[in-house]
């Protein structure tokens, strides 16, 4: 797994072009902003300036000297330019207020997105251990190419409202689990729409896949036969989108935004998202830190513990090779 993570490929592409514009936008915006307040503070400097002065000058009466009131004829000048500067700066051609705009239409669309994609009910999340995950292993529609990812510079920093997405409370739960009548075990009846981490089949001649994040689009067949196709929203740098045949032994659940969320033990050996990628490993938790899981992932040195949301942490323990 880390040479699979130090080689380019898959990074954190949630969102695309969409997302690389408006971050463009926001620093722009931030950039702007940051030189109106500088110009702001300046101004309230000189008004406080122009009001001792005109205190002083009125003082003195006919005592006050030309150099007074040059100087105070100045602050006045320079009051104005800044002011000029600022409206400058808010209403040039691709002014600010026209980049808000955009940037306010792009982070709504965003939300949109993201509500279609996570908004919906969610399956019951039991715990891998106690489930019996329905179907033989899973055959992919389209060859998978190895999955890799950046093992520096994954994360950077985001607009607000946009990586994070203000998503609405979770829908209420409906029930789509069966019991396996030999084993008497829960079996998982995944939906569309579901989130989930999957592991495409391995093709002969190519490295194991990674278990990647992914959302069901559709279900086939029913009982033993049912089947998934599982897209893959966010593919390595070059590639495109595709859609995976897939069955739900080879597939866990990503809790749904709002579910109740487990506390793990130090020591539990879990499936977690590798930060910045979209891709999940073998990890062992080491501490719960409130909405975070600190992790120290399979082939990490000791000493690098990663702090990964704890809805992407999953109750399911995989052997060496990926395999559950």
């Amino acid at each position: 797994m880390s040479s699979q993570r130090s080689r380019a490929g898959r990074g954190s592409q949630r969102g695309g072009g969409q997302d690389t514009e408006t971050l463009a936008l926001w620093n722009q915006c931030r950039d702007d902003l940051m030189k109106i307040a500088k110009h702001e503070a300046r101004a309230k400097d000189v008004s406080q300036l122009i009001i001792d002065k005109e205190i002083e000058i009125k003082a003195k009466g006919s005592k006050s000297s030309p150099a007074e009131l040059d100087e105070l004829d100045k602050l006045y000048r320079e009051n104005v330019r800044i002011a000029e500067t600022v409206k400058a700066i808010v209403e040039a051609p691709d002014n600010l207020n026209d980049r808000v705009s955009v940037l306010n239409a792009l982070v709504k669309g965003n939300e949109e997105d993201a509500s279609m994609a996570m908004g919906r009910s969610g399956s019951i999340r039991s715990s891998a251990t106690a489930m019996d995950l329905d179907g033989p292993a899973d055959s992919p529609m389209a060859s998978p190419a190895p999955r890799k990812v950046h093992n520096t510079g994954r994360i950077s920093s985001q607009p607000p409202s946009s990586s994070g997405f203000s998503v609405t409370e979770a829908p209420e739960k409906e029930d789509r689990s069966e019991t396996g009548s030999s084993t008497g075990k829960t079996k998982i009846i995944f939906a569309v729409n579901d989130e989930v981490a999957f592991k495409p089949k391995q093709v002969p001649g190519q490295d194991a896949s990674d278990w990647i994040q992914g959302i069901v689009t559709k279900v086939i067949g029913e009982g033993k036969s049912r089947r998934y196709d599982v897209k893959d929203p966010y593919p390595a740098e070059g590639e495109v989108s595709q859609n995976y045949r897939s069955s739900a032994s080879s597939m866990v659940p990503i809790p749904t935004i709002g579910t109740p969320l487990p506390e793990y033990e130090v020591g539990k050996e879990v499936l977690g998202l590798y930060p910045g990628s979209s891709c999940f490993y073998r990890a062992e938790v080491k501490a719960m830190k409130g909405d975070k899981v600190e992790l120290l992932f399979e082939d990490d040195d000791a000493d690098v513990q990663r702090l990964v949301d704890r809805r992407f942490v999953l109750d399911y323990k995989v052997t060496k090779d990926g395999k559950k």
